[in-house]
């Protein structure tokens, strides 16, 4: 090691003065760019960024509660709901995006290349299927696929099956009436629809809702009819 000789100190003191005062300038404009940046972040960006990450762990969803029920003179169910399953995916979990595709087709009886084109796209929920049946599901629940949810709807059942099928109507995939009875009292039967929000898990799967409110002039009724079922058994049969 070199020996500083005592004619040499004033010029290395000036010289270590000058790598101090670098390095303390240095260390300076590093923490007014980082206190710039936790600004830009915390104050600026706050309210975008928050609502980033609630789109990122916190998603709303619309569902239907359940339509109201359809009765004949004898208070009897012609027209009621069932709690089913339905199948929505979130692409950025996806991994074997084939793989995937080729399962949720086979076991949903979907086209496969419908499918891949869904898994590619860049949007965080993507509904795959609604109101699936219990086999389906259970199928899906048992592959544990990532990247595929499920969440809990209503479907409209019919005990009577075919019974006084053009007087009671149908409904649509979101239980809109579109005939029938189901058509014309609409406004007592729609059911109550409600937005969940849902809360995902580090690994964006849906684990809860974190709560839900009935939207306004939601609210379902029963229609009971004067038609009894048994006359109108053996009046069709």
């Amino acid at each position: 090691m070199r020996k500083v000789r005592k004619h040499d100190m004033p010029k290395f003191r000036r010289g270590f003065r000058t790598r101090l005062v670098l390095v303390s300038a240095l260390f300076s404009l590093y923490g007014t760019a980082l206190g710039a940046r936790l600004f830009y972040l915390q104050i600026l960006q706050h309210e975008s960024l928050k609502e980033q990450a609630e789109r990122q762990y916190v998603r709303t969803l619309k569902t239907h509660s359940g339509r109201g029920n359809i009765l004949d003179r004898n208070l009897n169910p012609l027209a009621t709901n069932v709690e089913v399953d339905s199948v929505s995916i979130n692409p950025a979990e996806i991994q074997d995006k084939k793989y995937t595709a080729r399962m949720l087709s086979s076991i949903l009886d979907l086209n496969r290349n419908s499918i891949l084109k869904r898994i590619k796209s860049k949007k965080q929920f993507v509904w795959i299927k609604r109101k699936c049946s219990v086999e389906e599901t259970e199928k899906l629940k048992r592959l544990g696929l990532p990247g595929v949810n499920f969440i809990k709807e209503y479907k409209r059942f019919y005990p009577k099956r075919e019974l006084a099928g053009s007087t009671v109507g149908f409904v649509g995939l979101d239980n809109q009436g579109l005939a029938g009875i189901e058509y014309f009292h609409e406004s007592t039967l729609k059911g109550i629809t409600t937005l969940r929000i849902m809360e995902k898990d580090g690994r964006k799967r849906f684990i809860r809702a974190v709560s839900g409110s009935p939207e306004q002039n939601k609210q379902s009724g029963t229609v009971v009819l004067t038609l009894d079922e048994v006359i109108q058994f053996f009046a069709e049969y």
